[in-house]
């Protein structure tokens, strides 16, 4: 996936809108959701919030960490 050295987990994947893809209510929505809230990671409703948020990071450095080119 994308520029991650090391395989990412499909739990790990969500939108760019912070939610998860999946409907919620639903199996894989809870299963995701309780897998990510296990690594410590918040939700404000819906949306995922990182651990430690950054601001000036978006989304794709919060996943796939810096690129140094």
């Amino acid at each position: 996936m994308g520029r991650s050295v090391a395989p990412l987990p499909w739990y790990r994947v969500i939108k760019s809108d912070y939610t998860l893809a999946f409907k919620v209510g639903g199996v894989a929505y809870h299963k995701q959701r309780a897998l990510l809230e296990e690594e410590g990671v918040r939700f404000i409703g819906k949306k995922v919030v990182p651990v430690e948020s950054d601001e000036s990071m978006g989304l794709d450095e919060l996943l796939w960490g810096s690129v140094e080119g």
